[in-house]
């Protein structure tokens, strides 16, 4: 039973044109399928058969008002509100004056200095006078205010040439303590120098302080200041 050469090629074309026209076909429905859902993917099951619509769930957009969309909403649009406070908040606290006063602002009287126990240094105990009204530095975006008074000096024979201590502080977190009215204040911390630079040397107090903000910046201030001259012998 010999087939003739021309009968097998042409049953091996007609094989191909069958495989050519199902791949043709298989496009040609995809096509349409991903049309429809693009078209309609709330109404797809009325597009589609029912076995169509059952498998082509997999490819259908994720929902609008799913937990997750509606909690990242909630979230965008909380953060943007807070932040809009937020920059409003600091905006408008520039526009407010603070004028702070200080009446009263000197040194009292030098209670001890001498050799610091332990060290080849200085140390000193001072007394100060203090009034100052810094209730117009306070408005809503204040939380508090960190007073403190700095005792500043040179010392070229030392290590630093300029020295800074810190012999007083005091937080502030209410208007209505914002009257300071000190006399005869001793100092919180004793002023000390590890190079005996005191002695016969001018220490000026300065009045500092930080404003500490509801939100923004801390910045510094500095109102007032005295200048004083330590004694050339220790005072005990």
């Amino acid at each position: 039973d010999h087939q003739p050469e021309h009968f097998s090629s042409w049953l091996q074309l007609d094989r191909f044109s069958i495989v050519q026209q199902s791949l043709i076909e298989f496009g040609k429905s995809s096509f349409q399928f991903k049309r429809k859902s693009q078209l309609c993917p709330q109404k797809l099951s009325r597009c589609l058969p029912k076995s169509e619509f059952l498998n082509s769930k997999l490819h259908l957009p994720r929902k609008m008002n799913s937990v997750t969309s509606r909690a990242n909403t909630i979230f965008s649009f909380t953060t943007m509100v807070m932040s809009s406070v937020i920059v409003f908040n600091i905006l408008t606290s520039f526009f407010i004056p603070a004028s702070p006063v200080v009446t009263r602002f000197q040194l009292n009287k030098i209670e001890k200095f001498g050799r610091k126990f332990g060290l080849d240094g200085e140390a000193a105990a001072l007394t100060f006078d203090l009034e100052a009204d810094l209730s117009s530095v306070f408005n809503w975006n204040v939380k508090e205010l960190f007073v403190f008074v700095e005792a500043e000096y040179s010392n070229p024979s030392g290590k630093k040439p300029l020295n800074q201590v810190v012999v007083w502080d005091r937080i502030i977190q209410d208007r209505a303590d914002c009257q300071i009215n000190l006399k005869k204040q001793s100092t919180k911390y004793v002023l000390v120098d590890q190079t005996q630079g005191l002695k016969g040397n001018n220490v000026t107090l300065k009045l500092w302080w930080n404003i500490i903000p509801v939100s923004g910046f801390v910045t510094l201030h500095q109102f007032g200041e005295t200048t004083i001259q330590m004694p050339s012998g220790y005072v005990q």
